[in-house]
């Protein structure tokens, strides 16, 4: 399913990704190895970054977080273009994100009057990830 918000929030963070590799001067196998550094028990690969790059990967909240923990950001510096970033965002956990999305997903299903399956399948997403933002 096409989702332009999707595609330009996936452009922004393999930008801010290569960014960061080239200010760094790390090799892409470098690089992995740094946002292994940081993912701790979690695993993480270097073909969730290759396909992170090539903008062909759904990504997690929780792997977003992961990046944004080794480039030493916020996950709303990753997920934004600085042009939009307020200030009051780059104070914001994950669950503060997920806390956000819930409330506008909830309040735009209430206002449409449809069901969760529903806007799930509007915005692209399982409704197992919807459940997931929910929680």
């Amino acid at each position: 399913m096409d989702n332009p918000e999707r595609d330009v929030m996936q452009a922004q963070i393999a930008a801010k990704l290569e960014e960061v590799r080239q200010r760094r001067n790390l090799s892409n196998r470098d690089f992995v190895a740094l946002i292994k550094s940081f993912a701790g028990d979690k695993e993480f690969s270097y073909r969730t970054y290759y396909l992170t790059m090539r903008q062909e990967q759904n990504l997690t909240l929780g792997t977003v977080a992961l990046f944004a923990r080794a480039l030493e950001i916020s996950v709303a510096e990753l997920l934004l273009p600085p042009a939009v970033l307020e200030p009051s965002m780059k104070r914001l956990d994950v669950q503060q994100i997920k806390d956000n999305i819930a409330r506008a997903l909830n309040a735009f299903r209430s206002r449409k009057d449809i069901l969760k399956k529903e806007v799930a399948d509007l915005i692209g997403i399982s409704v197992v990830t919807y459940y997931k933002i929910e929680q």
